[in-house]
């Protein structure tokens, strides 16, 4: 997420994204949605890889959705072939909150959930309403200790340098 101040050459203020990127790093090829945010408001974002496409969803709601590789019909946007993603596994770590721990996220997260397979948008908006689906959750970091406990599997994590709120 960027703040709503951004300093980058393209403004892009309170810009949420969801993207893939190539093995090397570099450019990518993801969604976002791009709508003003309101202070001390929860908002609900859940991104989605389904083998051609990246999809960003915002309490329940598509926003958009961008082909990664291949092009086709709309509704999603079409990227030339050189910025094309080709996902693999790999050793990078999940972090939640700063991709470099050069920059981090002022404000609060929870329930971060990992699934092995895309989730359909009826499963989004069931998700919204406080139903998780259950069939390929891989990892679910509920973040309310410090140690970020998987009670989906045994992917435990650590937190560190959170200062935590009452719910």
């Amino acid at each position: 997420m960027y703040n709503e101040q951004t300093t980058d050459p393209t403004p892009r203020p309170n810009r949420i994204s969801f993207y893939l990127f190539n093995p090397g790093g570099g450019e990518g090829i993801g969604s976002y949605v791009q709508e003003p945010v309101q202070a001390g408001e929860w908002i609900h974002i859940v991104g989605v890889a389904d083998g051609e496409t990246t999809s960003i969803y915002k309490n329940g709601i598509f926003k958009r959705c961008d082909r990664y590789t291949g092009t086709g019909p709309g509704p999603c946007h079409n990227h030339p072939p050189d910025l094309w993603v080709t996902p693999v596994h790999g050793t990078a770590p999940l972090r939640i909150g700063t991709r470099d721990f050069a920059s981090f996220f002022l404000g609060a997260i929870r329930e971060v959930r990992l699934w092995s397979r895309a989730l359909t948008a009826a499963q989004v908006g069931a998700l919204f309403g406080g139903s998780a689906p259950q069939d390929g959750l891989i990892a679910e970091y509920l973040l309310g200790q410090d140690i970020a406990f998987d009670s989906a599997g045994s992917h435990n994590g650590v937190i560190a340098g959170a200062t935590w709120i009452a719910s």
